[in-house]
């Protein structure tokens, strides 16, 4: 994920092709947490302050993502706009 970062700092933008692309990955967004929800299912045996650890870290893990992803698309939307859509 840096790499893409740096590769796309150095860019200067999001290519049309890599933006249509993201965009149907974040469509299938809930499928990222599958793996979660089966790891829990195999979980069901800890105590509750295990549970509590476990669903803080995916808590705060999913908001720092989400944060950070809505930051970089508007600092790459804002450079879009003012360099006139660089492919």
């Amino acid at each position: 994920m840096l790499l893409l970062l740096l590769g796309l700092m150095i860019y200067g933008g999001v290519p049309r092709g890599l933006a249509r692309v993201s965009e149907q990955l974040l469509r299938l967004l809930a499928l990222l947490f599958l793996p979660a929800a089966v790891g829990v299912f195999y979980l069901r045996d800890l105590s509750l302050q295990d549970w509590l650890a476990l669903l803080a870290a995916t808590v705060v893990g999913t908001l720092l993502s989400l944060t950070l992803c809505a930051l970089l698309l508007a600092k790459f939307l804002k450079r879009a706009d003012g360099e006139g859509g660089r492919d």
